[in-house]
């Protein structure tokens, strides 16, 4: 439109430069100033108008006429915000800045009344030190009842006794996540029935008078809590007994007062902690010193689904009777398992088998492959360091797997070439990723049978002893047709001449070598 304006309004210039359609021009030109809602701008048109025409020329009235309409158009205010339904209205309020809301509660009393009854302007409420957040708090009394999700992170000890003063009052009716970044005592059990998201942050204050205690016991519908110090946690914990770090009897105590826990992510505490998560019916996604993200669980509670771990997260190397109990206990449910542990021998992997005789990676595995493939789920594994668990059989097992696209072994010891063999040419038509490194069974011939691999994308070799730039070419030759990414990493039989011509020959896109 802005556009159409403009192109307009220059075609009405070029008429009032060309002598004969003068008047003509300028008419064109102000009722378009007009139309746009420019009144001024049209009233200063035609006076320009009236002063270069003729009395007796035939446009003299209608210029006349013109400048009168966009006079009393001009002198006529409508106030959209108090004409416009409110559904409309909250519409238009909730898309603007929180700076643009402050200024619009000072331009009448029908857009102040307006602002402070649009929820979705007051849904989010961050409090800081900043000019705009004062204001906001001020009117608390008025927008409390509309905030889901506070945020105080203010040190202005005013504008946080004014917070949590309506919170003691139960102004906040329906909030349900808190962050707070300052030292202050609440009365968290006005809120306790409808928070279940809570974020302390003292790490900025050397003492506060919020224990970890207060809010478990305090807020009984939280699911999500964050509490971070600097202080020392036997300060930080309250009720809850605690040593250096926290150990399996202060969760046994945590998980006794949050007996509908779905998801625990635990950082830095003793590995006795993991023997205590097999108490908790209810919780279906354990991290423990996991670094990465890891998603929640999805819908409610399903009663008749079978009580049990989903999915293990485990971040650092811990002994495995820890590890262990964990997944024989939950066997029959996980869908998920990511854990690292420590480097085993072969008479340690022994010793499991005979500590859990019905517990073994082939069992896991045909669990999964003894569905039907809509119903199977796992499609991406990885082995490294505990290569005696993975045998020719346990290779068996997961080339079972139609849902499989990615897998990752690395110090493999306990199977055979054969055995790797046997599970490439099971897994051909569906593998998408593999990774093969750090031992001596895996040959040329194995890189052959990579390159005849359909939807293969990357390919990995790290530290393989047993090929060489023979088995390279060969699997460039055999075709490779989806693969863009090769990744050779100390292979000391692999030149790089050999990757140099593999890109070309090959046109894999991403090639990485190193000797």
């Amino acid at each position: 439109m802005k556009g159409q304006q403009e192109s307009a309004i220059a075609d009405t210039q070029r008429m009032i430069e060309y002598g004969s359609v003068k008047a003509v021009g300028y008419l064109r030109k102000g009722r378009i100033l007009s139309l746009y809602g420019q009144q001024k701008q049209a009233i200063e048109v035609f006076d320009e108008a009236l002063a270069n025409t003729a009395p007796d020329n035939f446009l003299f009235k209608k210029l006349v006429n013109s400048k009168e309409a966009a006079r009393n158009l001009n002198s006529v205010h409508i106030d959209l915000i108090a004409k416009l339904p409110v559904e409309i209205v909250n519409n238009i309020l909730s898309q603007i800045s929180r700076r643009t809301v402050v200024t619009c509660l000072n331009i009448s009393k029908t857009w102040r009344q307006r602002m402070l009854e649009c929820e979705n302007s007051w849904k989010y409420l961050s409090i800081r030190d900043d000019p705009i957040s004062i204001q906001c708090a001020s009117i608390i009394p008025y927008t409390a009842r509309h905030v889901k999700k506070l945020t105080i992170d203010s040190n202005l000890i005013g504008v946080r006794k004014l917070c949590f003063d309506h919170m003691m009052e139960g102004s906040f009716v329906n909030i349900e996540s808190l962050k707070m970044s300052a030292m202050l005592s609440i009365a968290l059990s006005t809120a306790s029935r409808t928070l279940t998201s809570v974020d302390f942050d003292f790490s900025n204050n050397g003492n506060n008078e919020i224990t970890l205690a207060d809010l478990l016991l305090g807020c009984r519908a939280v699911t999500k809590l964050v509490y971070t110090t600097k202080s020392h946690m036997s300060a930080m914990i309250g009720d809850l007994s605690m040593a250096k770090s926290i150990i399996g009897s202060d969760i046994k105590t945590v998980l006794r007062s949050c007996q509908n826990i779905r998801r625990l992510a635990l950082n830095k505490c003793n590995p006795t902690v993991i023997d205590i998560i097999k108490t908790c019916t209810t919780l279906e996604i354990f991290c423990y010193n996991y670094q990465y993200e890891v998603s929640g669980v999805q819908g409610k509670i399903d009663g008749g689904m079978l009580a049990g771990l989903r999915k293990i997260y485990i971040g650092n190397r811990i002994p495995l009777e820890h590890i262990m109990p964990l997944l024989y206990n939950n066997m029959k449910t996980l869908e998920v398992v990511n854990v690292v542990i420590p480097e085993t021998t072969g008479y340690q992997v022994q010793q499991l088998y005979a500590t859990y005789p019905d517990f073994s990676l082939i069992k896991l595995f045909d669990r999964d492959a003894n569905l039907s493939e809509s119903n199977q789920t796992l499609r991406s594994i990885k082995v490294r360091g505990c290569g005696h668990a993975v045998t020719d059989g346990v290779l068996a097992s997961l080339a079972r797997i139609k849902t499989l696209e990615d897998v990752h072994f690395g110090n493999v010891l306990a199977a055979t070439a054969e055995g790797i063999s046997n599970f490439l040419d099971a897994t051909k038509h569906q593998l998408t990723s593999v990774y093969l490194g750090e031992t001596e069974l895996v040959k040329n011939h194995h890189l052959t049978a990579l390159g005849a691999f359909g939807r293969l994308k990357k390919i990995g070799l790290r530290k393989l002893s047993g090929i060489t730039d023979e088995g390279i070419q060969s699997m460039i030759k055999a075709g490779c047709p989806a693969l863009n990414a090769l990744e050779v990493i100390k292979c000391p039989a692999v030149t790089t001449q050999c990757i140099s011509d593999a890109k070309i020959v090959g046109r894999v896109a991403v090639v990485l070598y190193k000797k």
